[in-house]
């Protein structure tokens, strides 16, 4: 090209265009500016973001507080009934399983063994899918992957899923998700705590200590211990405010808050103490790099549900091979071990997420009072 513009017309020279003197300027134009661009991007994504905290808690709680329309519960147990005309029943040759986390390869080699032992019991083939664990809505997303999770379960893309504890209400009322069981210890205990982490040579002590902190770093709106009961307890119980006592910004979920704190990069983050054990058992950073300040009351851990509309006598079969499953020498046995997780037991949504909606109601009454 540039000799092409050496040896141009003198008719080209005169006039001074030329389709390929413009396109020399418009083409690194362009790219410089898709480079800056992208540089700010990438920096948005490494550097926690200051947000309108209240605004995003408000858009986080306009989920429906009961069922959806045209999601009958006649039972009275919160929860989708199955649809009565068998019709509308689902009984697909493959299961669409989902999973959460951000490593799809890491995620099938954890669940490969669950997933084989799954498909002997039903007859069906399996295909694991994972959802991603974000900050709400990413380039090219229209909602929020929780709000997407519930559309998928309700349309019928989705036939079986792991929701996080604060996506659990959203996915039962909008997508008509059925939780039916969860991961507990030998026991058969189950449940895990939010805790507070601040790094390890924090000056912080107590939650009082919070106020004034720059960083205190939440996840998605939907998470209920990145987000919900977190808030809930320093507003209520700490009467310490976000926008007025302290500066909240989001991370990409709580693994990345997690190393946050443990590198020094924010003052506080509230994570699932499940959650918490099991990536300090990869060795991803020293164990003595944090701190816990707080540890709440136990909360139910994410759970499994399947759609409502799925063939009944699937939904046994599904809910046999979770129960049945025998954790010894598995590669799920092992990817829970450092979280105490050695078993699926039977949950209910009205009973066992009790103290769920709770922190929502309490969240919404503080908002009220907010406003």
């Amino acid at each position: 090209m540039n000799t092409d513009v050496a040896t141009g017309s003198q008719g080209d020279r005169t006039t001074g265009f030329s389709p390929k003197n413009v396109l020399l300027v418009v083409v690194p134009l362009a790219a410089l500016v898709i480079a800056v661009f992208g540089t700010l991007y990438v920096q948005a994504q490494r550097e926690p973001q200051p947000v309108n905290f209240l605004g995003s808690v408000q858009q986080a709680l306009l989920a429906p507080t009961g069922l959806a329309a045209g999601l009958v519960d006649k039972d009275g147990d919160l929860v989708a009934d199955a649809p009565t005309d068998a019709q509308h029943w689902l009984d697909p040759e493959t299961i669409e399983f989902e999973v959460l986390g951000n490593d799809l390869a890491r995620e099938q080699e954890q669940w490969a063994d669950f997933v084989t032992h799954l498909q002997q019991v039903t007859g069906k083939r399996v295909h694991l899918m994972l959802r991603p664990e974000q900050l709400g809505v990413a380039p090219g997303q229209a909602v929020p992957p929780p709000v997407q999770q519930a559309r998928d379960l309700r349309e019928g893309k989705v036939h079986l899923a792991c929701l996080n504890t604060g996506a659990v209400t959203i996915g039962v009322n909008e997508g008509g998700a059925v939780p039916f069981c969860v991961m507990a210890d030998d026991d058969g205990k189950f449940g895990y705590q939010m805790e507070i982490i601040v790094p390890a040579k924090s000056r912080v002590q107590e939650v009082a200590q919070l106020k004034g902190s720059q960083k205190i770093l939440f996840t998605s709106t939907y998470s209920h211990s990145g987000f919900k009961a977190p808030l809930t307890l320093l507003w209520k119980e700490f009467q310490l405010q976000p926008e007025r006592d302290y500066t909240a910004v989001f991370v990409n979920g709580q693994e990345r808050a997690i190393k946050d704190i443990a590198a020094n990069r924010g003052d506080a983050a509230p994570v699932a103490s499940d959650l918490l054990q099991r990536i300090i058992s990869r060795d991803d950073f020293a164990k003595d790099s944090i701190r816990s300040v707080y540890q709440s009351k136990t909360f139910p851990p994410a759970c499994f549900a399947h759609a409502h509309q799925l063939h009944p006598e699937l939904v046994q079969k599904v809910k046999t091979a979770f129960l049945d499953f025998p954790w010894p020498g598995t590669s799920l046995e092992k990817a829970y071990a450092a979280a105490q997780q050695s078993r699926f037991v039977p949950a209910t949504y009205q009973a066992d997420w009790q103290p769920v909606r709770d922190v929502e109601d309490h969240l919404a009454a503080l908002l009220k009072t907010k406003n």
